[in-house]
């Protein structure tokens, strides 16, 4: 057991030193512990090869075989988790927990956590919500949007 004169301080100096050798990311007031994990959270959400992916059809396999994967999802899903893609491409939208799940799907995380990682993503500034669906029309176009890493998320329902 070691004592200490000052603990704030020290905990202060052990936050500065993990900072420093990247052990966790900092943004303003927010601390990420894992960053590993906020890079698997981030990635899909900035990769400019999901738009030729998209626009060449190449990544249907993949969504056909996540379908597939998925006990809770139908064949007609697919066709529904494409033409979100499409609008997340596009015009930065997310507009399901269908898009989250494939976009995520390789971060292994709970499907009740993502209202937590929306909240802290727009916390970050990594994307925003509209105030209205009318917001969500007036969105940018398909070439400023796709390097741009700030996207629109709609609400919706949770399972």
């Amino acid at each position: 057991k070691l004592r200490v004169a000052n603990p704030r301080r020290v905990f202060k100096h052990a936050m500065e030193l993990w900072d420093a050798q990247g052990m966790f990311l900092r943004h303003h007031d927010l601390v990420f512990l894992q960053p590993a994990l906020i890079t698997n959270i981030i990635r899909p959400l900035v990769d400019r090869g999901l738009v030729s992916e998209v626009e060449s059809r190449s990544i249907v396999k993949d969504v056909v075989a996540f379908v597939k994967a998925s006990l809770e999802l139908e064949h007609t899903d697919v066709d529904k988790l494409y033409d979100e893609l499409q609008a997340f491409v596009k015009f930065g939208i997310i507009s399901s927990e269908l898009l989250l799940s494939f976009l995520w799907r390789h971060a292994n995380l709970a499907k009740e956590h993502y209202s937590q990682i929306i909240a802290m993503l727009a916390a970050s500034g990594v994307i925003f919500r509209p105030e209205s669906d009318a917001a969500v029309t007036a969105v940018p176009s398909q070439s400023s949007c796709a390097a741009c890493p700030t996207y629109q998320i709609r609400a919706f329902e949770q399972k």
